[in-house]
């Protein structure tokens, strides 16, 4: 019967209606199924199709139906932190407050507190090409590892790589915002380091609301008596303005 029959169903005694049947497996090994009615009649066996393949997808939403997925491509070098639009983190900021993540709109105060002018860094990140910076640390003692300008919160912070060459160690960022007419020596705070050779400090300095184009700075290390300075190669770190919307 399975040969001369395998895709069809044939019943001892017709049923009323198909809602009143299901399916059960009767053996596993075989490709074929044993139906069964409920009253008892018994259903001839149909060929089954366990072995096609299925193909499932599982979406995730909130209580509000919004989806809970968000793909952002991104464009900016792997060593530079992504750039986000001021009005983007200003929605997400009040969005946090109201608990309404996806449904916050943007006001009109936030475009009028959106600051005029923003900075932005004018070197490229020293620890993306590592050699070069661990050739620096070398040869100065000192090096600038990686800097952040938080145009949001009006400050910059940064890391710094110093020779551990002595216990006592005291590092500095000089800064200028007027083209070093004044100065400001602000400490590094030292931070835990994994290794033997060197020490990490961090630091971060508020941007105040200026006019000029250009904020300069460096790195000083003092130690067993000796001053050690990096001044990317005596031109100085900067961060020039940048009018857009971008921070």
């Amino acid at each position: 019967m399975r040969d001369l029959l395998p895709n069809l169903l044939q019943f001892t005694s017709p049923p009323e209606t198909s809602n009143y049947f299901e399916c059960l497996k009767q053996d596993v090994s075989q490709d074929f199924y044993k139906d069964k009615y409920r009253n008892g009649y018994s259903i001839l066996v149909c060929k089954s199709y366990r072995d096609s393949p299925c193909k499932k997808t599982v979406r995730f939403a909130d209580n509000c139906g919004g989806i809970l997925e968000y793909v952002r491509i991104v464009q900016e070098p792997l060593d530079y932190p992504p750039l986000i639009n001021l009005a983007v983190i200003n929605r997400h900021k009040k969005a946090a407050k109201l608990g309404e993540y996806y449904n916050a709109s943007i006001s009109d105060s936030d475009e009028e507190n959106r600051p005029r002018n923003t900075w932005k860094l004018d070197f490229s990140q020293p620890a993306s090409d590592y050699f070069k910076f661990l050739e620096n640390l070398e040869a100065q003692k000192v090096a600038l590892e990686n800097c952040i300008v938080k145009n949001e919160e009006c400050k910059m912070i940064g890391t710094i790589k110093v020779a551990n060459i002595t216990n006592e160690k005291l590092v500095n960022v000089r800064v200028t915002f007027d083209e070093w007419k004044t100065f400001q020596d602000l400490p590094a705070t030292y931070q835990t380091s994994p290794s033997k050779n060197c020490d990490n400090f961090f630091f971060k300095f508020e941007i105040p609301s200026i006019q000029a184009e250009r904020i300069e700075f460096c790195i000083s290390y003092h130690a067993n008596g000796t001053e050690y300075w990096d001044s990317n190669n005596g031109i100085n770190y900067s961060l020039i303005r940048h009018n857009n919307d971008c921070v």
